[in-house]
């Protein structure tokens, strides 16, 4: 480029499957980033690129965005073809996923920042030759993603009807597609002073889903703090919390999915090393959700139980069956056998389907079975952390957090916790109806995380399935088990089983 003196490179250095990525120092001791294309098909996004950086730096001028974008200073030609593009180098420094962890302000600004971009008319997108895609166009272009990977027969085929469930169902999905960055990471996220100076690298935009821009975080960071991220983004959208209610989920989906592309990189590339890396990845994930119930499941019982009338998650029960709040005397005589005594129902009689005694029955069951599922989770999970098996005799397990230690009871439960069915329950319930992670109702834990300053500022996560907290290294309460306290209280207090 006229007028550069390139005297050394400094970071960044890298080269992703499209880019060669470099950073010049010139004689006046200015920063510069040189981007290369690697194929012709990522010189012609690179061209579309320039158009769409045009208009993001008109709509930062304007203050419409809070954060810098790259800004083409000049271009240098290459041997081979295209060109490559030269700008500043931007402010900040590329982020890590804790440093949205630590700072809540960061978590914040990062939410708000997304939300400005999601926010920005589509129109710019196809001005600058990007793609733009409904949200039915979207989702036909990910399925037939899916479908090309499966005919190589590298995908679990569990992984491939988890996938099609979740992307063939409406319910899941926006009615409106967004401006999305489309491959954001923490490293193109450039941040200071607790503040989103900067995103970068903005090849892959489009109009499609913003749960793309999330996944990365959703796969990297707690879920209350991933819950905190998108409350700023609802927020600054300016469509209340309950906007997109399963954000999150597809926001797991698109993280699965980068597998399926990174396959098919490694096919189209004739790259072995890559397809089996691949390979071993998808295969991981199908241990992993093996015992999981479909994308969006979680979110869709929620939903429904508040619909019908379960004030505050599932705390407030009463609902009929027609999802009208009704007390148990509203139901008639006949719903209920006849008892001599008319004091407790019989132990050896179901209640009837639709009763208030049958859907308490039924929740608190579920609600055992999330809370052991999470129990073997969270064992293996500790096994493979410390190379060991962790059940019974296990004296104690060290987290990686290092605020909290777990010492588990000499009597140990069938799945190594110390904890039986009612135990179990009891424990989440009542350590929600505190106000606390389930970690916190056992007396023999040792917390320490109140003192840390990386986790004292964080809210409190919401009632959704799956997000509630625990200690470190603790099984977590889902929302079907922790918003149970106070139906579970009652049921001991009355003295019944199930």
């Amino acid at each position: 480029m006229p007028g550069l003196d390139a005297v050394a490179t400094r970071p960044p250095v890298r080269t992703t499957t499209d880019f060669q990525i470099s950073g010049v120092l010139d004689g006046r001791g200015r920063h510069w980033v040189v981007r290369m294309p690697r194929t012709a098909a990522a010189g012609a996004s690179l061209e579309a690129e320039v158009a769409l950086l045009d208009a993001l730096a008109t709509q930062v001028d304007s203050r419409r965005l809070g954060f810098e974008v790259e800004r083409p200073a000049g271009f240098a030609p290459l041997s081979e073809g295209g060109r490559a593009m030269v700008t500043r180098e931007l402010p900040g420094r590329p982020a890590e996923p804790t440093d949205v962890e630590s700072d809540p302000a960061l978590g914040a600004d990062l939410g708000r920042s997304l939300a400005a971009l999601h926010l920005l008319d589509t129109d710019i997108v196809g001005a600058a030759g990007l793609p733009v895609y409904d949200m039915g166009a979207y989702r036909r272009r990910r399925l037939a993603e899916v479908d090309e990977a499966a005919k190589t027969g590298d995908l679990p085929p569990e992984l491939v009807h988890r996938w099609e469930e979740a992307l063939e169902d409406d319910s899941l999905w926006p009615k409106s597609a967004r401006v999305v960055h489309g491959d954001l990471d923490a490293e193109l996220v450039r941040i200071s002073d607790s503040r989103v100076v900067a995103l970068q690298n903005f090849a892959d935009a489009h109009v499609g889903d913003p749960a793309e821009d999330f996944a990365w975080l959703a796969s990297s960071v707690q879920p209350e703090v991933f819950d905190a991220v998108t409350a700023a983004w609802a927020g600054a959208l300016g469509e209340g919390a309950d906007a997109d209610p399963y954000l999150a989920d597809r926001a797991q989906l698109t993280s699965e999915l980068l597998l399926v592309r990174w396959l098919m990189f490694g096919r189209r590339a004739g790259d072995s090393s890559v397809v089996a890396d691949a390979r071993t990845m998808l295969d991981e994930l199908a241990t992993d959700v093996a015992s999981s119930p479909p994308i969006g499941d979680f979110t869709r019982r929620h939903l429904a139980a508040g619909s019908a009338g379960f004030g505050g998650g599932f705390g407030g029960f009463g609902a009929g069956p027609d999802g009208e709040h009704e007390s148990d005397d509203d139901w008639d005589d006949e719903d209920w056998p006849e008892d001599e005594d008319d004091e407790e129902w019989p132990e050896d009689v179901d209640p009837p389907v639709g009763s208030p005694e049958h859907e308490r029955k039924v929740r608190l069951e579920r609600a055992l079975e999330d809370l052991d599922a999470q129990v073997d989770r969270q064992n293996a999970a500790r096994a493979a952390a410390t190379g060991g098996a962790v059940g019974a005799g296990s004296d104690s397990v060290e987290t990686s957090g290092g605020g909290s230690e777990r010492r588990w009871a000499d009597d140990t439960g069938s799945d190594g916790t110390g904890f039986d069915d009612t135990e179990r329950a009891e424990s989440a319930a009542s350590a929600s109806h505190a106000g606390v992670g389930a970690a916190d109702a056992d007396e023999t834990v040792e917390d320490e995380s109140a003192e840390d300053p990386d986790h004292a500022e964080w809210p409190q996560a919401d009632a959704r399935p799956g997000r509630a907290t625990a200690a470190p290294g603790i099984p977590e309460p889902t929302a079907a088990t922790a918003d149970l306290s106070e139906e579970y209280e009652q049921w001991r207090r009355e003295g019944r089983e199930f």
